[in-house]
């Protein structure tokens, strides 16, 4: 072949494997795939390597065939890596990614390395990719934790698991903020590669809990268990509103059912925990519905539970004692010296009185989400129960014993 042949030869298989690869990502159903784009990329790798024993006279030609040579040697192993993982086989994920690793590695030091000589246009080329490989770079350093929580997880270490992929969550949580300074596309790779992490982490949730020992040995805490509802709800609104803007990509939307399944079942087993889970997430609309459509009778008990030991409602609600005494008093002064009102008439506004206050203020409680709508009768109901019984202003009560609280995960 001729040296332009091989050129041509090379960005077409480099096309069918970036292709192949693409499927991968679409659907992880079709991580066999990698073994094919792995193949493609080492068959580029191979004429490169044959074009570099031609005599070049080019050295441009001759420095950007190096560079090329050291990221296709990267994309092939990365391809293994993946295979791999999703094979379990994460031994070799881990020996093909470190692998492939320290080609990149070498390749973004070629790329920062350019000689000062060489043309703008070369230049112009290729300095642009040394963000976007250092990206690749820590990415593909930040899914070694999650291939090693994969094989704690197949051994059934959930601890080293857990610690492992909440590693992986924190870092990537941190490339899908730098990927937002590239092209779009990366950062719809790194919210997916994310998702499917943190899918991972909710399927582990669920096979801990299911290990009942667990618990019973102390080895997982509840704390515990709730950060990882939250990797899980996290994971589920991303799948969600990635599902939506790339509604092509089955990795989504399967993504989005196993998330809400496992997060289901986890809450269905343990409703007993729902009280410190409502605490937990309070600002969590999603979470809410979810325990809704299991038991909308427990979440309304645990929802009228947190309303009672509320801070913000005992204050209204004895609080309120004193502004409806004003309010008495104000009314009182003003219906006899200027509406002269018979006695009738004026309890019946003071009951007017009462009822709109407790309308308003239930309403107020309502609008900043410290009550549910099914919650507002039941509101209205306590505070007259317990509107006028100002001894209970001056009765210290221990409440912590009945519902002891958890921290909120950091």
């Amino acid at each position: 072949m001729t040296l332009q042949e091989y050129f041509q030869k090379i960005d077409e298989i480099y096309d069918e494997a970036k292709s192949i690869k693409d499927k991968v990502r679409q659907s992880q159903r079709n991580y066999e795939l990698n073994i094919e784009a792995s193949n493609k990329m080492g068959l580029v790798v191979s004429l490169i390597q044959e074009v570099l024993k031609f005599d070049l006279k080019n050295e441009e030609i001759v420095y950007s065939l190096k560079i090329d040579l050291e990221y296709y040697s990267y994309e092939k192993y990365d391809c293994l890596s993946h295979y791999f993982y999703e094979s379990h086989k994460i031994d070799e994920a881990v020996e093909n990614i470190q692998e492939g690793l320290k080609h990149l590695e070498d390749a973004i030091k070629l790329l920062k390395s350019i000689p000062v000589s060489f043309s703008d246009k070369f230049k112009n080329e290729y300095c642009p990719r040394i963000k976007r490989w250092e990206y690749f770079y820590n990415n593909s350093t930040n899914k070694i934790y999650a291939f090693y929580a994969r094989k704690a997880l197949d051994n059934k270490n959930y601890v080293e698991a857990i610690d492992n992929y909440k590693r992986f969550a924190r870092g990537a949580k941190e490339i899908i903020e730098k990927s937002k300074k590239l092209e779009p596309m990366y950062e719809r790779v790194s919210i997916g590669n994310y998702i499917v992490m943190l899918g991972n982490i909710s399927q582990t949730m669920i096979q801990i809990i299911q290990e009942r020992d667990i618990f019973d040995n102390d080895k997982l805490s509840e704390n515990s268990a709730i950060e990882l509802l939250k990797y899980g709800l996290e994971a589920y609104n991303y799948a969600k509103i990635a599902g939506e803007e790339n509604p092509e990509w089955d990795q989504f939307k399967d993504q989005v059912n196993v998330l809400y399944k496992n997060i289901s079942n986890f809450l269905a087993d343990n409703k007993e925990h729902w009280f410190n889970i409502f605490i937990a997430f309070q600002d969590s609309h999603e979470l809410k519905k979810i325990m809704q459509r299991i038991d909308i009778n427990n979440f309304h008990k645990v929802e009228s539970k947190l309303l009672g030991n509320n801070k913000t409602y005992k204050l209204w609600k004895n609080g309120s004692f004193f502004i409806i005494t004003f309010l008495v008093i104000a009314f009182t002064v003003y219906s006899f010296v200027t509406l002269k009102l018979s006695i009738t008439n004026y309890l019946l506004s003071l009951v007017g009185i009462e009822v709109l206050y407790l309308i308003v203020s239930a309403t107020i409680l309502r609008s900043i989400e410290l009550l549910s709508e099914n919650n507002f009768l039941e509101l209205i109901k306590l505070t007259l129960s317990n509107q006028f019984n100002v001894f209970k202003l001056f009765t210290k009560k221990n409440e912590s014993k009945n519902n002891p609280q958890i921290n909120r995960t950091p």
